[in-house]
Order: structure tokens, then C-alpha cells, then sequence
């Protein structure tokens, strides 16, 4: 069985992704997971995007 490594930093800073998408009004309290999920999955847009750019 192959061995993964998994990345526990991320691209983009966690805190002020949490301040963003507080920022909406309509948005109310979010979980501890959400700016990690959405840090990992803007990294993984871009790198996909600018991979097919090239």
C-alpha cells in the first residue's frame, strides 16, 4: 500500500479566509473546517487553472 503524505499547511492564510466569508452579512457562524476546506480547494482551482493555461 502506497503511502500518502499529507500537506497540513495551506497556501493561503486560514484567518483571513474565516474574515471573508464572515464578511457577508448573510453568512452567520461557520465551522472550524470550513476556511481549511476552502483554502485546499482554492489551491486546488488554481493549480488546475494555471496547469491548463500552460
Amino acid at each position: 500500500m502506497s503511502s500518502q503524505k499529507k500537506s497540513k499547511s495551506s497556501v493561503f492564510p486560514v484567518s483571513r479566509l474565516k474574515k471573508i466569508l464572515q464578511s457577508n452579512e448573510s453568512v452567520g457562524k461557520i465551522g472550524a473546517s470550513v476556511p481549511v476546506v476552502a483554502s485546499k480547494a482554492i489551491e486546488l482551482f488554481l493549480k488546475e487553472f494555471v496547469d491548463k493555461c500552460f
